[in-house]
């Protein structure tokens, strides 16, 4: 029976967008599934409903609406990207994999699918199929930056590596767009680490980090922002009371929050959680983080709030937020990972809602910390900090004050885990993890680079190996281009 708004449908549809329009996306979402409860065809809302989905977290209902509606209108390519992401956001490798194929077949001089089928593959961990699919992008393409660093992302190149050669006359040859051009340096300098061409890293690495600042919107300055952020934490928090939690434990949700600093060592950790059988990786859900730090700090220009304002029926619906979309998300029992590393800024408060979660914090030498920042591309608009030596030494003092600050507050809350630990004694390290999560040891965590599952970070390719020792003082290997960093570090008390 079709509910007797349905009659008229374009009234709703325009309510439906004007509600997303406005950022109410939630709201939006609901409209858009009630029409489709009434017309299940409507392609539009299906597509609609693909898109929010996907801004909100919900991926597997965002994949579902998108593949009905590629199913009614499969000529539409816009419907068919939005699918393909879906997907690919949602895990489900071979169904992403299809969509970016047929893509591809309808668009066969746009380099964009193939490079996110590669990337998507690099994920999955089937290198040699995503360095097929990209060779046969830089073939079509060979003046494309952009595909480089993609296809070297997940290979360890050798000397005289036809490759390396093609990417030095590219750089030394041609004026790339200025994207391309970044992306192709940040290719050169893990092209000449790999081939042992160690004292040719640095020029290719300063060169990419200067063109990705001057990329940056105007005022940004993440010294300022990253001060201003812990040190308004730390004075919320100190008037917090976090001896009795605010809400009872949910027995059907016990997750593992794996956080420290980005390119500290955290994925390779997540992965042997991921490992146990009760463990479902989650990878870095980024839903949590978001919610505390709207609900701690509401108006972004202005202060946090008192703690004692916030009342428990806000950490209530902070909590069934937070479970409700994890199940969208995921599928799993009572366990599972979540590696949003900004989790670190919220340890007392999320287990203050959260009291059966496990919280384990990484930590890595901040001399490789912040080399390993540097020589990497994040997702544009993520890590702002790491593209300049000094706001890479006060974002690790940030980190350092607001962990001597849990330490002191809350120290039953978290476990600690050393990288440089976990290289020298994988076994007795790992253990010591499962532990922390309230688990059973089994033999196959030790085995965690076997693990199928998609790895949606830089250190995709790293975590399919065994634990390997180079990684640990690499910095040792480029002391004299890193005094600047090593200088800044000493100023602000880290090393």
């Amino acid at each position: 029976m079709v509910k007797p708004w349905a009659q008229n449908l374009p009234t709703m549809m325009r309510k439906a967008l004007a509600l997303k329009e406005g950022g109410r996306l939630r709201e939006a979402y609901e409209h858009y599934r009630a029409i489709l409860e009434a017309r299940p065809d409507t392609i539009e809302a299906l597509y609609q409903i693909g898109l929010i989905g996907m801004a909100i977290h919900s991926y597997d209902g965002a994949a579902r609406a998108l593949s009905k509606a590629c199913e009614l209108r499969p000529d539409d390519l816009a419907i068919l990207r939005a699918c393909a992401e879906a997907h690919s956001e949602a895990g489900d490798t071979a169904a992403a994999a299809e969509a970016y194929r047929r893509l591809i077949r309808r668009m066969p001089e746009d380099m964009a699918p193939r490079l996110a089928l590669g990337l998507l593959l690099q994920r999955a961990g089937d290198f040699k199929a995503a360095e097929r699919e990209l060779r046969r992008a830089i073939e079509r393409v060979p003046q494309n930056g952009t595909l480089y660093l993609g296809l070297v992302s997940g290979k360890k190149l050798r000397p005289g590596d036809p490759l390396i050669a093609q990417m030095q006359a590219l750089h030394r040859l041609h004026k790339l767009p200025a994207r391309q051009h970044m992306h192709l340096c940040f290719a050169l300098a893990k092209a000449m680490e790999d081939s042992g061409q160690n004292a040719r890293v640095f020029p290719f690495l300063t060169e990419a980090n200067a063109a990705m600042r001057a990329m940056m919107p105007p005022g940004t300055d993440p010294i300022a922002e990253r001060t201003r952020e812990i040190d308004g934490l730390i004075e919320l928090f100190e008037a917090a009371d976090f001896s009795t939690p605010a809400l009872a434990p949910d027995p059907s949700l016990a997750p593992i929050f794996v956080t420290g600093l980005a390119r500290s060592g955290t994925t390779l950790v997540e992965q042997i959680l991921a490992s146990h059988s009760q463990v479902t990786g989650g990878g870095e859900v980024g839903l949590l983080s978001g919610a505390l730090r709207k609900l701690v700090w509401p108006d972004p220009k202005g202060r946090p709030r008192a703690f004692a304002d916030i009342a428990r029926g806000e950490f209530e619906r902070v909590r069934g937020f937070y479970h409700d979309l994890l199940r969208r998300q995921f599928r799993f029992g009572t366990h599972i990972t979540d590696k949003t590393i900004t989790s670190h800024l919220y340890i007392g408060l999320i287990k203050h809602i959260l009291p059966n979660a496990r919280i384990i914090v990484v930590n890595r030498d901040p001399r490789d910390t912040g080399l390993s920042s540097y020589k990497n591309l994040f997702r544009e608009g993520d890590h702002r900090y790491a593209y300049d030596f000094e706001s890479l030494a006060h974002h690790y003092a940030g980190y350092r004050k607001i962990m001597d600050f849990w330490r002191a507050k809350t120290p039953e809350a978290f476990t600690e885990v050393q990288y440089e630990d976990l290289v020298a004694d994988p076994a007795g390290q790992s253990r010591r993890l499962i532990a922390a999560a309230g688990l059973e040891w089994e033999e196959g965590c030790l085995n965690f680079h076997a693990n199928t599952r998609t790895v949606k970070t830089l250190a995709a390719h790293q975590v399919r190996q065994p634990i390997y020792a180079s990684s640990v003082n690499a910095w040792k290997r480029y002391e004299t281009e890193l005094q600047p960093l090593i200088g800044a570090l000493e100023r602000y008390g880290v090393v």
